[in-house]
């Protein structure tokens, strides 16, 4: 390799003062994809989670008559309203993300 290419030691160490210590992750300013992959990412956790949490109610509402009916007196509570939201964004967003 030609001596050229290979950096002087003195050249290293007079660069070194005007670089940052450490980097402030909070000021850093990501372009809108970045934020939009990380958003897609975190939303394929969410409906990983999401798919469990509708997985156990269909399981719980094939048993039989009474269960089907506990499970709809459960889905008619609010909490339950905005869990079905949530998952019905993040299945909305993910998908618009992914086909960017």
């Amino acid at each position: 390799m030609p001596m050229a290419l290979i950096p002087a030691m003195s050249d290293m160490d007079s660069g070194s003062a005007s670089r940052p210590i450490n980097l402030a992750i909070t000021k850093i300013r990501l372009p809108v994809t970045a934020f939009v992959s990380i958003m897609h990412r975190l939303t394929g956790v969410g409906l990983f989670l999401g798919s469990l949490y509708l997985m156990f109610l269909f399981v719980v509402s094939v048993q039989d008559e009474k269960s089907f009916l506990t499970v709809q007196t459960i889905l008619s509570l609010p909490i339950n309203k905005a869990i079905l939201w949530v998952i019905l964004s993040l299945v909305i967003f993910h998908f618009l993300a992914g086909a960017r």
